[in-house]
């Protein structure tokens, strides 16, 4: 359970991840700007509260839904991939979501 609380913090506070060569704290760093950007730009949206908390919901899913699907590859061989993939596939969820099904209705 500790194990699972330190990950959890590692997504909120990326400074906190110790990385040899400081490979991975560059990606941590991107992703959680870009995570952050998304969030703010959401919270900005002038539509009601509850569909602010559902694009919230739909971009933290997307995030770790992504997360699984480039579980399984080598990072360090693959670091760029695996970082396009999670933020392209969480913003193009997010924007989905907002354009498809929330944009039009009152």
């Amino acid at each position: 359970m500790k194990n699972l609380q330190n990950s959890i913090l590692l997504l909120f506070i990326p400074f906190l991840c110790f990385a040899h060569g400081e490979e991975a704290i560059y990606f941590i760093l991107i992703e959680f700007i870009i995570i952050l950007i998304i969030f703010v730009g959401i919270l900005y949206l002038k539509i009601h509260w509850k569909r602010k908390l559902f694009l919230t919901a739909v971009l933290f899913i997307s995030y770790l839904f992504s997360f699984f699907l480039v579980n399984g590859l080598a990072f360090f061989k693959n670091e760029i991939l695996i970082v396009s993939i999670q933020m392209l596939f969480t913003i193009a969820m997010v924007l989905f979501t907002y354009f498809k099904f929330l944009k039009n209705k009152k």
